[in-house]
């Protein structure tokens, strides 16, 4: 079985509410999770949960500075647990993963806020990670990931 982006974001989704809500540890989070929905995933098809939960938990205080820098007249530890954690997805995938189109990343935390936020959730998911976009903007053009040590350039 491999997991879709969508799936992905989708399980990484259920990780950081559980860790987020009642403060359980990652690990046991996923494994409960892929228990629960009796997912058989190898590691390596779990490459990209890891990447995105992992990625969010080490940068969330910066991700947050974004979040409340962002969501004006909001304050972070505030906001619905749902879409706290869909905005800290898609703005970790902004930040650090320029193999995710911007527009992909904001699509897919609105397609999951209709699916697990509130009637106002993909509204306010678009808001923010619009105007966040427009703050940062992307270089035009196919990404190029950057040379390994010793390796020349083009």
């Amino acid at each position: 079985m491999s997991l879709t982006r969508h799936e992905a974001r989708r399980l990484t989704l259920q990780i950081l509410y559980q860790v987020d809500l009642v403060a359980t540890r990652p690990e046991v989070a996923l494994a409960r999770t892929l228990r629960t929905l009796e997912i058989s995933a190898q590691d390596q098809e779990l490459e990209y949960v890891h990447q995105l939960i992992n990625g969010v938990l080490e940068h969330q205080e910066e991700l947050d500075r974004y979040l409340g820098q962002y969501a004006q007249g909001w304050v972070v530890s505030r906001m619905a647990v749902v879409d706290r954690n869909l905005l800290r997805i898609a703005l970790f995938e902004l930040l650090y993963c320029p193999d995710v189109p911007a527009a992909a990343a904001v699509d897919e935390a609105v397609e999951l806020a209709k699916e697990y936020g509130d009637t106002d959730s993909p509204r306010f998911i678009n808001g923010i990670l619009g105007t966040f976009v427009r703050d940062h903007p992307r270089p035009a053009g196919p990404v190029t990931p950057a040379p390994t040590p010793g390796q020349s350039t083009p």
